[in-house]
């Protein structure tokens, strides 16, 4: 029920599953396995959407009624943070290598 509650409300509002997504930072495949009930969104997610979408509680109250626990919520929060974490880590191991990269170019200008 609260993930075909947030299709419906994503519909009415003419948005895309990607567009909701890019105001949440997240995935598209996010929103799509939060509507099709495989998943639920953190707590953190669910009250971006209120925002969003203006729903003062709803969407919250929905996902609640439909076994989400304050564990699950927090679970759900720590799982993204790990995600955004390892994107992170990414991201600076790759501006190391450029910076080790460009290092290595001005040492060779230098001998010149």
């Amino acid at each position: 029920m609260a993930g075909a509650g947030l299709r419906a409300i994503r519909d009415k509002a003419g948005m895309t599953q990607q567009q909701l997504a890019d105001h949440l930072g997240v995935h598209y495949t996010s929103v799509a396995s939060w509507e099709s009930g495989r998943n639920r969104p953190s707590r953190n997610n669910v009250l971006l959407i209120e925002e969003v979408f203006s729903l003062d509680g709803q969407l919250l109250t929905e996902f609640a009624y439909a076994g989400v626990t304050p564990f699950d919520a927090m679970r759900a929060d720590l799982d993204q943070l790990a995600e955004q974490t390892i994107q992170l880590a990414e991201l600076v191991v790759r501006l190391q290598a450029q910076v080790d990269h460009q290092g290595a170019e001005i040492d060779e200008l230098r001998q010149r």
